[in-house]
């Protein structure tokens, strides 16, 4: 039976695929370490937004899943991104006046400070501190304006940055890498109607994770590398503590941009 036009280029566009990420693989090895460590563990990999259970020797089966959007809030809980056809959720509760990684990759550091909350040994999330690149953005849950380079954004701005750009929208803060879109809201919790928190959205971008050669960790990033092994997390949640609202010090740190030379 002869294959139709439409046909055709499905196989033609997967050989294609197939072809591009085992040379994206081959041509970095510390990758092919982090890949053959979470292979290791019975994980994936999220390549270009695809999941393949297969890529050390050669891609045997080709799974074309579209990584839904994670994210966390309330107090707190996380929704992982998919891993192997499934998405996770887990509450991370940590502890008050702490400060926790939530996504590290090479360009980009997402943090978010842990406030008590009413209830017993519950807390939320009151403050977010990110880097990209050379450029630090931080927004609170109260109605003070982002701050982009410790300079107040103003309403509607859309601000450009080296690495990526910086939009705010009313309640809504949304920033854009290479590699993620992060969308940020103040909100409010139903059954504490006086308590605001921070939620938020993280969603990867078509070229995927993996195009800066780095596999991201954190309690939500590493979800999107499938690296976390058959638990939730990997090791604690205090292995996840930083020490500033900017802080790249935990055990899992990926962050480390390229510098640029300046005359």
């Amino acid at each position: 039976m002869q294959m139709t036009l439409k046909k055709r280029i499905v196989v033609i566009c997967m050989g294609i695929f197939i072809l591009n990420t085992l040379f994206f693989v081959s041509s970095r090895p510390h990758l092919i370490k982090e890949i053959k460590e979470c292979y290791a563990s019975g994980s994936v990999i999220v390549i270009n937004k695809h999941i393949t259970d297969r890529i050390i020797d050669k891609v045997k089966t080709l799974h074309l899943l579209l990584p839904a959007a994670a994210g966390g809030g309330g107090d707190p809980h996380f929704i992982g991104f998919v891993n192997a056809g499934k998405q996770v959720t887990y509450d991370v509760q940590g502890d008050p006046n702490k400060i926790y990684n939530i996504l590290s990759d090479k360009d980009l550091q997402f943090n978010a400070r842990f406030l008590p909350f009413f209830k017993k040994g519950a807390n939320i999330m009151g403050e977010f501190g990110i880097k990209i690149g050379s450029s630090t953005i931080d927004i609170k849950r109260d109605d003070s304006p982002p701050r982009v380079n410790n300079k107040p954004m103003k309403l509607d701005e859309i601000i450009r940055l080296e690495d990526g750009s910086v939009s705010w929208y009313g309640k809504n803060l949304l920033i854009k890498t290479k590699e993620y879109s992060i969308s940020i809201s103040r909100e409010q919790l139903s059954t504490y109607p006086f308590t605001r928190h921070l939620d938020f959205t993280v969603s990867v971008n078509k070229c995927g994770v993996l195009q800066d050669g780095v596999a991201p960790h954190g309690l939500l990033g590493q979800t999107a590398s499938g690296c976390q092994g058959k638990n939730t997390i990997q090791g604690n949640y205090k292995d996840y503590e930083v020490s500033d609202l900017f802080g790249d010090d935990f055990k899992y740190n990926r962050y480390d941009p390229i510098p640029k030379w300046v005359c």
